[in-house]
């Protein structure tokens, strides 16, 4: 007896398919809470966000940063101990563990890009780095730094920065910085490096004490606290940059692969999702 499919309209269709893809998830292991969380895996017109993402024309990251964050928003399964808004506060490396594991669902399979000028590409296995993620310690993600003379101290803490925290600045610095459209002389591309210098060290300062008064960087503009960070003594900036040198190695340390004779570092971006 050969049994009948029944043919739906297209409302139920999508009620359907809204359905059946919360049956696909993957656990993922977050570094910073020591636990899994649940999340649906990602679908057509995700993908599509990230392709157009892909396309952007800037220099920066921006498109990539707020499609990726809406797609986690969306996929997470939320749980009684763990709500959307809770992903705010999960770091920069747990965001690269999650796009590392919902890539890993697409297929284990990545096209790496180890030599741009010889357009020479190689398969990897995500398996491995979703493996490597399980391991990953981290001492701190705070750290405190300080100099003092005789007339005042300055201590700056810095933290590593949330989900959300990027989303902003990403949003906060192409408002301020020129688009790549309009970097038109070498002088334009030294100014880019020189902000990108103060700007990204000020994206991990979370608090600076001088003497008994404290400043909360919380609560300012990207404007103010670059304008902050330029006034801070270069002694301290070259902390804050060896610092931040250093949690990021660690993160690369994960997303290095290697095949063959060639070695590189995955990249978390819109191409990780279309290779």
């Amino acid at each position: 007896m050969i049994e009948e499919n029944t043919i739906v309209d297209f409302n139920s269709a999508i009620n359907l398919l809204n359905s059946a893809t919360e049956t696909f998830k993957v656990s993922i292991w977050i570094p910073s809470l020591k636990t899994f969380l649940n999340f649906k895996e990602i679908e057509g017109k995700q993908q599509k966000m990230l392709l157009s993402a892909a396309m952007e024309n800037s220099i920066y990251n921006t498109f990539f940063s707020n499609s990726f964050y809406e797609i986690i928003k969306n996929n997470l399964i939320e749980s009684e101990e763990f709500k959307k808004e809770d992903l705010d506060n999960l770091t920069i490396i747990d965001k690269a563990c999650i796009a590392i594991n919902l890539r890993n669902r697409i297929s284990n399979s990545y096209k790496m890009l180890f030599d741009n000028n010889n357009n020479i590409t190689k398969d990897i296995d995500l398996n491995d780095v979703v493996e490597k993620f399980k391991t990953f310690e981290l001492e701190s993600d705070t750290d405190e730094i300080s100099i003092s003379n005789e007339n005042v101290s300055i201590n700056v803490l810095i933290k590593l920065p949330t989900i959300k925290q990027e989303v902003d600045y990403d949003n906060d610095i192409i408002k301020i910085f020129k688009k790549s459209s309009d970097i038109k002389t070498e002088e334009d591309v030294k100014n880019i490096v020189t902000e990108a210098f103060i700007t990204e060290s000020s994206k991990y300062i979370n608090k600076i004490f001088v003497s008994s008064n404290e400043i909360d960087f919380c609560g300012l503009t990207l404007k103010q606290k670059i304008q902050i960070t330029e006034k801070l003594p270069s002694k301290i900036l070259q902390k804050i940059i060896e610092t931040i040198s250093k949690w990021k190695l660690k993160l690369d340390d994960i997303l290095t692969v290697k095949k063959d004779e060639y070695t590189g570092v995955i990249k978390i971006d819109s191409i990780l999702f279309l290779n």
